[in-house]
């Protein structure tokens, strides 16, 4: 299954419930997540891709605390 689409489920699922500043903060996290994983799938989620994941974030002035979570 495609990172893109588990995290548009997600999004559609859980936004609604979530109170105050929630649903905002949820876009802005799946947006800092898309360009790395857009086209990958589920399985693609290892240990060395994460890593990958935290580096291409690195630049972007993000926490790196943040990026590993």
């Amino acid at each position: 299954m495609p990172i893109a689409d588990v995290l548009a489920r997600y999004a559609l699922e859980h936004g609604p419930e979530l109170k105050g500043n929630g649903p905002a903060t949820l876009g802005y996290c799946i947006k800092a997540l898309v360009p790395f994983w857009e086209g990958l799938r589920v399985s693609d989620i290892t240990e060395p891709t994460c890593r990958a994941y935290v580096t291409h974030r690195a630049g972007t002035g993000a926490a790196a605390s943040a990026d590993r979570r």
